[in-house]
């Protein structure tokens, strides 16, 4: 597999993040670069497959970064083309009109007229497998904010603690992925029978997951707070491989803090993800984590990216929510 880098330089570093090919390496001579084709698509099983097209900004611009809204997309599963009905949605984004399947290899087209094409490939992983789940710790508070009489506001604080077993496949390299998020039901205007209540992410929380088996242990960084180093065990995204439990089941503890107004549900979210999904999101955040006095004496992170043509990432996932509450 062919890994591919771009310069920091020109990235821009939002919802949408731009990359180049063949390892690449875009040396800034003090001059704008021309804008590239960016597209940035995550699908997972049992979910639609979306996309979001984008021009790249130069890094050092104040312009918003440019949407794509007139792109022709054509999508593959498998080697054969999908008889489906691509939906504009906004700000960049359009539903593929197709809910992939584990084992699914997704191919994606994209032309955009007078600017060019872009083509990426990735395949979904099989379904993660987590058993013995437990909450050892659920301290959270419900308060409610009354004005005149009413309940205008109830909000959830708190910690939560657990554990859980993760089930690695013997003979295969596995990447995966924790979150903490919660959801609740979200409004549209308008009658209530005409546009009824939708299930809806609510926030994502910052994970801490205490494994001397998975993470390395930097006896510096613990006793001296050193700007700029990665802690891999915390953040909202916890990114890790099998390289260390291969084929074993391998218990896992978390712990986090959730401050959120009136979710109906949290839930841990485990993912497997393909290694393009695995490589971006390690990249970019190495690239966030560097800071100033970093980037003045060493070389910009460079981005993953498996976009031929434009820059961005196609990485696929799977997924298994454990309801917390």
């Amino acid at each position: 597999m062919k890994q591919k880098f771009f310069s920091l330089f020109i990235a821009a570093l939002l919802a949408a993040t731009t990359f180049s090919s063949c390892e690449k390496v875009i040396d800034f001579d003090g001059d704008e670069t021309e804008p590239i084709l960016v597209m940035i698509s995550f699908p997972d099983s049992g979910s639609p497959w979306k996309v979001r097209l984008t021009e790249s900004r130069f890094f050092l611009s104040n312009d918003t970064i440019a949407t794509i809204k007139n792109a022709d997309v054509t999508t593959e599963v498998n080697g054969r083309p999908v008889n489906s009905v691509v939906t504009y949605l906004d700000n960049g984004i359009y539903d593929l009109g197709y809910t992939p399947q584990v084992g699914d290899s997704l191919t994606l087209h994209v032309s955009v007229p007078s600017k060019g094409t872009m083509k990426a490939g990735c395949r979904i992983p099989g379904n993660v497998s987590v058993s013995d789940f437990s909450c050892t710790s659920l301290d959270t508070t419900w308060t409610k904010y009354i004005y005149a009489n009413s309940v205008i506001m109830e909000c959830i604080n708190g910690s939560v603690e657990g554990k859980f077993t993760l089930n690695d496949p013997a003979g295969e390299r596995n990447y995966y992925m924790i979150k903490f998020s919660t959801t609740k039901l979200t409004f549209r205007s308008g009658p209530y029978f005409d546009n009824p209540p939708q299930w809806v992410s609510g926030q994502y929380f910052y994970l801490s997951v205490d494994d001397d088996v998975l993470f390395d242990i930097n006896a510096t960084d613990e006793i001296f707070d050193i700007g700029g180093s990665d802690n891999a065990d915390y953040g909202y995204e916890i990114l890790f491989t099998d390289e260390r439990i291969n084929g074993q089941s391998h218990t896992i503890h978390f712990s986090t803090n959730i401050n959120d107004t009136k979710p109906e549900s949290a839930y841990l979210e485990v993912y497997s993800v393909s290694p393009e999904y695995y490589m971006f999101k390690k990249t970019l955040r190495a690239a966030r984590n560097q800071d100033d006095v970093e980037i003045m004496f060493s070389e910009p992170v460079q981005l993953y990216s498996n976009v031929e043509g434009g820059g961005g990432v196609l990485g696929g996932a799977s997924v298994a929510k454990i309801p917390i509450f």
